[in-house]
């Protein structure tokens, strides 16, 4: 925390893979250091295309954290969880679909843009406030970040 202090951070976010366990630790140590906390979950859903599949999800608000903390309750008591499991408890939530990550962008990068807008439109009809990840850390990926903003300024997809 200290560290962000000194950077002069006024946020930091915080996604655990499929769990909260350390929701209310980050959250207190950010308000006592006077920086606003971003809440969030890596999920892992199963794939319909058999790829490692995740979303990353944010809460904007408490109700947004309720949600967070009842679909990491259903992802640590199912063995498989689809998009359709968590579906009603998607309100108050932003949804990143990570670059690597997600099976839409995947099938995208591979050339396979009608499945990837199918896959994307069934995430957009669950999660209203839903972007397109881009890596920019990994070196070699601005011809696929170009491709993937190209694509989504097409079809009206946020990044």
């Amino acid at each position: 925390m200290q560290v962000s202090k000194d950077y002069g951070y006024d946020a930091l976010a915080m996604t655990d893979i499929d769990n909260m366990y350390g929701a209310l630790k980050f959250y207190n140590n950010c308000i006592n250091n006077g920086i606003k906390p971003i809440i969030g979950l890596n999920l892992s859903l199963s794939s319909m295309e058999n790829f490692y599949n995740s979303i990353l999800l944010y809460a904007k608000n408490v109700q947004g954290y309720k949600n967070l903390l009842k679909i990491s309750t259903i992802r640590k008591t199912k063995k498989e969880v689809y998009l359709k499991d968590i579906q009603k408890y998607c309100t108050d939530l932003i949804g990143i679909l990570p670059n690597d990550e997600n099976d839409a962008i995947k099938l995208l990068n591979e050339g396979n843009i009608k499945k990837s807008q199918e896959l994307i439109e069934q995430y957009k009809k669950v999660i209203d406030d839903l972007y397109i990840g881009l890596d920019m850390q990994t070196s070699g990926n601005s011809r696929r970040i170009s491709y993937i903003m190209d694509f989504c300024r097409k079809n009206g997809y946020k990044t």
